[in-house]
Formats: structure tokens, sequence, C-alpha cells
């Protein structure tokens, strides 16, 4: 009897040991940023000996987030540990992928740190006042440092005190000027001029001296498209930094304005489809475009082995090399727009009466921040279609192995002003007025070839903004012939293990440690 109660404490004791090493373990990989083990990559159904110890460490995580009222899943104070992969997510990226990407995503950082705006802590009681951020100038050009003068209060401080003010350009991709009036030339002494090293030594009034100092420009010298330089001031034993933005602004790309949005709907939007082995669909939604839009530009990029003829008015039938891709078509339909906007549809998709361009129209042009606005797709009875293409957003947190993007679905913002019935969203359905040049900046990666949607959005990510209406509908003809089924899910990136693929491109490119809430399910095949 003895003898087995020492034999079960040994055991407990032997369980209770393994459990604290492999904790340690999981401890370890967390402050080297491996929070997610490579047995948790979607695909393997093996169990790392740490999940259990993970499991209670997250609940821990967890229960002290709420104590403190920071929301996981929005955010959290300090991100880079708070960045997990859950069971069922596409990553992380094997040890050689991972270690390349690193390697890209440091070069672009670098280049990406030039061109982001820069933290500006301004002093309390400062004695100078200035313009810690605002001011640009083009490249080889000259700007006049706007907003630096010496605060009132110190004008009984510097009475009759001989004071020096020191500037230096850090970067050194300017230099700096001081225009003296006549009455000050012999009342201050300037070393400097015209260098990146300026020193002003004088005793003039307050007054006199902020004269004198909103004579003094910023002359770049070294030609770049976008960047900043810096202007450190030292005064007083106080140093201020004034940050300007170097551009070579682009020229605006204006359209002719037409005040009258019904009669003039042809010469604004332009409609862009991309079609494969379903000629049947396109020739339909052909036929719907012109019975509700009868001189309306419709634009087909085709990547069919044997292109057939499409039936219809004003069509622009655009005929690609074979099994060219879902992505390229649309860029090659792009390319081909003349009008300010364009309204992307699939295929399949059947205009309605519901099918309202004039009503996304004037709301782009009352809402001008407004990049991409979407409709719904609507059932057979008329109602909004929530299986297929209702919007999502994306809820990202980072970690030091890259961001972690869990796609909600469907989920949406709130409502742009004056516009109930629209809300915007980070994704939405392939059903959207936009503006042309706007997402010719972002483009499609001609890499998506099969199946492709996502991957659109993530690029525009931060570039674009974008609504659905819930008012302005078409109808979904969901046509899947065998032949087509087996070329779209069984060839490329859009069979199974191609669809797995397809997401870890998409971990890699965008610099994501791992990516959830997306679901590969197949449609059945039918005749």
């Amino acid at each position: 009897m003895r003898l087995s109660w020492i034999l079960k404490s040994v055991l407990r004791s032997s369980i209770f040991v393994f459990l604290c090493l492999n904790c340690v373990r999981y401890l370890i990989n967390l402050a080297n940023g491996n929070e997610c083990s490579e047995r948790h990559v979607r695909g393997n159904d093996d169990v790392d000996p740490i999940s259990k110890c993970q499991h209670f460490f997250n609940k821990w995580i967890k229960d002290s987030q709420r104590s403190s009222r920071v929301n996981p899943t929005e955010g959290t104070a300090n991100p880079t540990k708070m960045c997990y992969c859950t069971r069922g997510s596409y990553g992380p990226l094997d040890y050689v992928s991972s270690g390349r990407r690193k390697e890209i995503v440091q070069k672009t950082n670098q280049i990406r740190k030039l061109s982001k705006e820069p933290e500006v802590h301004c002093d309390a009681m400062s004695p100078l006042g200035y313009m810690a951020s605002g001011l640009s100038v083009e490249p080889l050009g000259m700007v006049t440092i706007r907003g630096l003068s010496i605060h009132p209060s110190m004008s009984y401080a510097l009475s009759n005190t001989y004071y020096t003010i020191s500037f230096r350009v850090k970067r050194s991709l300017g230099t700096l000027q001081l225009h003296i009036p006549e009455q000050f030339d012999n009342m201050i002494e300037v070393d400097g001029e015209d260098t990146g090293l300026l020193r002003l030594n004088s005793s003039l009034s307050v007054g006199s001296m902020n004269q004198l100092l909103s004579n003094l420009s910023y002359h770049s010298n070294v030609f770049t498209v976008d960047d900043r330089d810096v202007i450190e001031v030292t005064f007083l034993h106080v140093t201020v930094h004034i940050n300007l933005l170097i551009r070579r602004d682009p020229f605006p790309k204006l359209y002719e304005w037409e005040s009258d949005v019904s009669e003039n709907l042809n010469k604004k939007i332009t409609v862009v489809t991309k079609t494969f082995l379903r000629y049947d669909s396109v020739n339909q939604l052909v036929a719907s475009v012109n019975k509700y839009y009868p001189n309306m530009t419709i634009i087909v990029a085709d990547d069919n082995e044997s292109p057939r003829p499409i039936k219809g008015r004003n069509v622009k039938h655009i005929k690609m090399p074979y099994k060219e891709g879902w992505f390229a078509g649309r860029n090659i339909g792009l390319s081909l727009v003349a009008t300010e906007y364009f309204f992307y549809v699939d295929d399949d998709m059947v205009f309605t009466e519901n099918t309202k361009l004039d009503k996304l129209l004037t709301r782009m042009q009352s809402h001008p921040t407004l990049d991409v606005l979407g409709g719904r797709t609507e059932s057979r009875d008329g109602n909004l279609d929530d299986s297929v293409f209702a919007p999502a957003i994306y809820l990202r947190n980072n970690s030091n192995s890259g961001f972690c993007l869990y796609r909600r679905h469907p989920r949406h913002y709130h409502s742009p002003s004056g516009m109930p019935q629209c809300y915007f969203a980070d994704e939405i359905g392939n059903i959207f007025m936009a503006k042309t040049a706007r997402v010719r900046e972002v483009g499609f990666d001609p890499i998506i070839d099969r199946i492709g949607h996502m991957e659109f959005y993530y690029d525009a990510l931060g570039r674009l903004r974008i609504a659905v209406c819930d008012d302005v509908t078409l109808y979904h003809d969901r046509i899947r012939t065998r032949e087509y089924v087996q070329h779209r899910y069984t060839d490329g990136i859009g069979s199974k293990e191609g669809y797995h693929h397809r997401m870890l491109y998409s971990v890699f490119k965008n610099n994501m440690k791992c990516l959830g809430g997306v679901k590969y399910i197949p449609h059945k095949k039918t005749a």
C-alpha cells in the first residue's frame, strides 16, 4: 500500500516537472518572438506538448487584460507581446521563409521610415514659438520657416543682453539662408550663411529679432521625390525641432465636372468585368446592363482558350492569353477605362431595377474622400444575401514576427455622414463603384489567378476609403459548371492545396505572422 502511494507521488511529481519545463520553454519562445509553434500551421494535426501551458497562460493574459479594460481583439498596450496565432489560422511561415522575409522587411522599413509622419513632442514653457510640422517644400525649392519666434515674455530677460540662436539641418538635404534688412546690417552677427549650420549672435530686442526670423528660409539642394529633413533650433539651452516635408507634388487628375448626374452617367462610369468559361453568364450580364443603361460602355476581359463573341451593345471585348488570371484580367480592364469612375462586377451578376448607379455616383461626389462604394447581392426574392459578399472588417495586432490579422465577417464600421443606408468597411463584395485613378494606384496583384477577393482589400488597407450601401443591389446568378469548377478549384492556387498556398502568399507579402477567420469552402460540382 505504501509502495503504491510512493509510485503515485513520483508520477504526479514527474508530470508536474514536465509541465513546468514546457511552460519555461513556452515563455522562452514568447520572449524570442516565437509565440506560435510551427506545429500549429494549418494542415498539421500534431499537438505541441506546450499547448496546455499555452492555454492557461493565454487565459491569464486575457484575465489581466480584462481587469485593466484592454480589449485584446481591438489592440493592446503592448502589441508585440499580445499577438497569437489561433488554431485554424494560416501561418506562421516556415523558418526559411520567415528569415528571408525578415531581411526584406528591414530594408522596406528603412524606406518607409523616411516618409512616416514624425512624432513631435513640444516642451511646455518653451521660449520659442515654432511650427513643429506642416512645412513642405518642392525638391530644389525654397520655403520660409514660418511661425518661428521668441516668446514676448522673454523681452525683459533679453533686454540689453547678447544672446545666440543656432540652427542645424540634421539630414543635410538643404541649407539655411537669412535675408537681413538694411536697418539690421550692423546689429547682428551671422555665421554659416547658406550652409546647414547657421548661428545668429545679437542683442536685438525680441520684436526686432522676430522680424528678422520671419526672413529665415530653407533651400532644398538634393533632388528627391518624397523625403524629410529636420531643422534643430537651440536658444538659451532649449532645443526644438522643425520637421520639413520635401515632396514633388504630382499634377491633379481632373475630369470634366457634370452637374446633372442622370444626363451624363455614361460619360462618368464604365462597367468592367472579367470572364472565364461562363459565356452564358457574361452575356446575361451584358444584356442586363444594356437594358438599364443602354449607352454605357462595358469592358470584358476574357482569358478563355477559345474566345467566343459576346452579344450586346457598347462592349469592348479584350482577349487575353489563356488562363492568364483573375486579377490580371481586372488590371487589363481597368487600364482601358476612360471615365472618372468604373463599376466592377463579376461575370455572374445581373443588373436589376435596384442597381442604381446614379445613387452611388451622387453619394461619391457628395463625399469626395470616398474611393470605393459598393453594393450588395440580392436573392431571388429580392432580399439581401448575407451568405456571400457581406462586408468584413480586419482586426490587426502586431508582434515581433509580423501582424496577426483576423477577418470579421459579416461586420462593418459606422455610416458616413448623411448616408444611413451605407457604412464603412475594410472589405466588401465584387460589386463596387470606384475612382479609376485611385484604384489604379493600388492595382490587382496578377499572382492571384483562379480565385481572388480579399487580396485586393489587403493591398487597399489604409490606402483606399471603402464603404458599402444596402440599397443598391444586383442579383447574383451563381453558375458553377463542371468544367468551371474543375479549373477554379483544382487548378493553380484555386485548388485546395493551392488555396492554402494562396493564404500563405498573403501572409508573406503583407508581413503577417498569421491570417485567421478565412475558410476554404469549395462549392459542390454541378453538371
